[in-house]
């Protein structure tokens, strides 16, 4: 999609430079209400400062019969010296209500630029005419659809769900941004595991004060992310240095990785073994329908909304975790407190982000099976009460947990990406400065450069309160990859005490680099120690290390791309194969043990690198003493 998106916005820079007009093609406009409508594309200036700004029609009228289809010529964008014009349709009830010059907040419309597809729809909402895209539409249907279907069976599904672990608890936020206590006591019986497995591993003796807090950190990447982070533990678990780590942040599709592991119980080789049946087809296909009409008719019944993410979870869930479970909607990620030990697991964070009022400020925020927070908010609520409506710091319903679909839904929402998202993640990648600076002002001065596809909103549990963000009734969560593809900031908290970080990097199209440099661009925003980067031997190297030997505090990073290997299927590049796509969700057997087994190789090539910096950190802390957080 990004690419896909990428080329037009260079395609509109062009225009741009040269003032040209692009040729104009042809739109479906469905008309879903019971009475005829009249509509009209206009340009619309993209910066609107003055209610006084007009509209200009771009030819004629376009009556619409109830109940019918037509089609209409979308003129190319404009250019000109006084800025730049994007073209929305406009709708009526009657033609002369689209004069040829409108003011531009008169009348309903919807945006028709070329980034909308070609398909658009109008239905009668409330009593007023309104516009949708395609993907606006979708969302928009299904939450009619459940409502109107769900009135017969509400009462059930109510009293199916609202007998559960939790329906006579109350939840109150934790204030503060120290670890939750649950964390703590599992990161001091997993340090038993740490200590044991280097002491096996290094043929030596290790201090208690000396164990050092090892976290594996992994990327998105949709399939391949998930796929890959699957390769990499069954080779650390081969090489037998899995139980050296202390933590797994995972985001986007490693997220979907580990959601799912660290339920099922299994090794990596077992679980991708039963795994890899499901994925022969799209998570579109071959799902249990009733199922996951049950899921979304229990979202509607506690929350009277349904969101794309909430069908796109569903769906995810239906793919990824009926190896884990019968019925998969039934699965929470509260469920794993009692299936997560520290005898046989790292740590699960799981990561998603806030846009605050869509500024592009983000707020990161973790997830465990204790609870779910953000630093930012210098708050936290129980796992089990995420999505609660929440005031003054307690919970003002007893609804069910949230399902682990709806939140592997959040974690990888990538779709939910805005075009100024596109641009910062581009504009590094392109080496022109005059197309960048096209792009920056098609985008920046867009309208429609902040808007997001339905994007999950759940209720804030600082409602009510003096913390952070109070103010706001709902969060937007997106996917944290779309700020950055490594989830470094959960493990770079100085409450973690942090001292090595593996990295498995699962970006494509050579943007390892990309990722690492804005994980070390946040340290530097938040003052968060990050050792200097050597991009050459960054972007060159299966496994490379990085530390600061200026400042032994500083953790080290180990980090592990998504490289060829030429002793490897002949130098078989992931770049190059198209199933290694970030939006195919489709793999067959073979696809699927050619790129795990590649990060599996990987991970062993990168066992002696691992081990040699378990030990300095040893050597460090038994010399220096601990400098590890408590």
């Amino acid at each position: 999609m990004c690419k896909y998106q990428l080329r037009l916005m260079l395609l509109l820079a062009g225009a741009a430079f040269l003032n040209m007009r692009a040729a104009p093609d042809m739109i479906t406009v469905h008309n879903n209400t019971n009475r005829a409508v009249y509509a009209a594309i206009y340009y619309v200036p993209e910066q609107v400062a003055l209610p006084t700004v007009l509209a200009d029609r771009h030819g004629t009228v376009t009556l619409i019969p109830k109940k019918s289809s037509q089609k209409i010529e979308r003129p190319g964008r404009r250019y000109q010296m006084l800025g730049l014009y994007d073209r929305d349709l406009y709708i009526a009830d009657s033609c002369a209500a689209l004069a040829p010059k409108l003011s531009v907040g008169s009348l309903p419309r919807v945006n028709v630029g070329s980034l909308r597809g070609h398909t658009f729809y109008i239905d009668d909402v409330g009593g007023k005419l309104t516009g949708f895209n395609a993907l606006t539409w979708v969302a928009y249907t299904l939450h009619f659809s459940i409502a109107a279907g769900s009135n017969f069976l509400l009462e059930e599904v109510q009293s199916e769900y609202s007998d559960h672990p939790y329906s006579n608890q109350e939840a109150v936020v934790r204030h503060g941004t120290d670890l939750a206590v649950e964390e703590q006591a599992y990161i001091k019986e997993r340090l038993v595991v740490v200590k044991k497995t280097c002491e096996t591993l290094l043929a030596t003796t290790v201090a208690d004060d000396a164990v050092p807090r090892v976290a594996l950190c992994t990327s998105g990447g949709g399939y391949r992310a998930m796929i890959s982070t699957l390769g990499f533990l069954q080779g650390a678990q081969r090489a037998g240095y899995y139980d050296l780590f202390c933590y797994h942040s995972a985001l986007s599709g490693s997220s979907w990785c580990l959601g799912g592991l660290m339920h099922s119980g299994l090794s990596a080789k077992k679980y991708q073994e039963r795994l890899s049946e499901y994925l022969t087809t799209s998570f579109l296909r071959d799902n249990d329908n009733n199922q996951v009409t049950r899921a979304l008719l229990k979202q509607y019944a506690f929350t009277d909304q349904v969101s794309l993410i909430d069908f796109y979870g569903a769906l995810l869930a239906q793919k990824l975790l009926r190896v884990v479970a019968p019925n998969p909607h039934d699965l929470t990620l509260s469920q794993q407190i009692d299936m997560v030990q520290p005898s046989k697991n790292p740590f699960p964070l799981y990561a998603g982000i806030i846009d605050q009022n869509d500024s592009g400020v983000y707020s990161w925020v973790e997830f465990t099976p204790y609870e779910v927070g953000c630093p930012d908010m210098r708050s936290s609520v129980p796992s089990w009460a995420f999505g609660r409506t929440f005031y003054e710091g307690r919970t003002q319903d007893f609804d069910p947990p949230q399902s682990l679909g709806f939140c592997m839904g959040i974690w990888g929402s990538g779709m939910s990406v805005n075009m100024r998202e596109l641009l910062v993640d581009y504009k590094d990648r392109i080496n022109s400065s005059i197309i960048i600076s096209k792009l920056v002002a098609i985008v920046e001065n867009s309208s429609v450069s902040t808007s997001r596809v339905y994007p999950a909103k759940i209720a804030n549990w600082t409602l009510g309160t003096q913390l952070p963000m109070h103010e706001c009734e709902k969060l937007t969560l997106i996917d944290a990859g779309i700020d950055c593809a490594l989830p470094f900031p959960p493990i770079l908290r100085p409450e973690r005490g942090i001292d090595i970080i593996v990295v498995l990097d699962a970006s494509r199209d050579r943007a390892w680099l990309h990722a690492l440099l804005r994980s070390a661009e946040y340290a530097r925003e938040r003052g968060l120690k990050f050792p200097p980067i050597d991009t050459a031997k960054a972007t060159s190297s299966v496994c490379s290390v990085h530390e600061d030997p200026t400042d032994p505090t500083v953790p080290t990073i180990i980090y592990i791309p998504l490289l060829k290997q030429a002793t490897y299927q002949h130098g078989w590049d992931p770049g190059l194969a198209d199933f290694t796509a970030t939006l195919n969700f489709k793999y067959t057997q073979e696809q699927l043990s050619l790129l795990s087994g590649l990060t599996e190789q990987a991970a062993l090539m990168s066992n002696d690198m691992i081990l040699a910096a378990v030990k300095k950190c040893i050597e460090k802390k038994k010399n220096k003493g601990s400098v590890v957080c408590a």
